[in-house]
């Protein structure tokens, strides 16, 4: 059964099938061989890679704000994409699943944390790496950092990358925009994270 052509769908899959499909893949093979490499912002070759960063805040609390986004998966809640079934917590092995909608076509894509960045307190993200029921092949990363000189609070995206389905092997250049404005509407999503922190303070 081909679970990546299952993640297409016309009509919401419905709650129930979401958290099925996601136990299904809690302990699967990944899809990709090059787990933890988005931890070096390394590529491997025959991937493409996506960066992105920019600054979303300034001080400590912004940077408090900015991580509990991350935790909270802020930076997946979009216009055309949520988070779907449960909001595991970030730890290795969780499983974090997302639902987007475009061209009037759902994707249920199924991810699973790889690694934790949490060792440094002025930095915290972690990068999770893509199952079977995903339209991709690859490993991305959310990282928040602060600057104790500056002050600055800074978003990073790194993600590798290649299509899984034909489909989206044909038609790469809207592949690579639709990531491209996965980073800007995350990035967007983030300094707004922050903008709500200051606004309280």
């Amino acid at each position: 059964m081909n679970t990546n052509q299952q993640g297409l769908k016309f009509r919401r899959p419905d709650d129930d099938s979401i958290h099925a499909i996601a136990d299904l893949h809690r302990q699967s093979v990944l899809t990709y061989t090059q787990i933890g490499w988005t931890g070096r912002s390394e590529c491997p070759v025959g991937f493409a890679k996506n960066k992105a960063d920019a600054v979303i805040g300034r001080g400590e609390r912004d940077f408090d704000r900015a991580k509990a986004a991350i935790q909270n998966y802020d930076m997946l809640r979009l216009g055309w994409m949520q988070p779907a079934g449960d909001d595991d917590p970030i730890v290795v092995g969780s499983v974090v699943s997302t639902l987007s909608r475009k061209l009037m076509v759902y994707s249920l894509n199924v991810n699973r944390v790889v690694y934790v960045d949490d060792q440094v307190s002025t930095r915290f993200g972690f990068g999770f790496g893509t199952t079977a029921h995903h339209l991709i092949i690859g490993e991305e990363r959310f990282t928040v950092c602060f600057d104790e000189q500056t002050g600055v609070v800074t978003y990073e995206i790194f993600s590798f990358s290649r299509p899984g389905l034909l489909l989206f092997r044909l038609a790469f250049p809207w592949f690579r925009h639709l990531q491209r404005s996965f980073c800007r509407d995350s990035t967007d999503a983030m300094r707004v994270a922050c903008q709500h922190a200051t606004a309280m303070r």
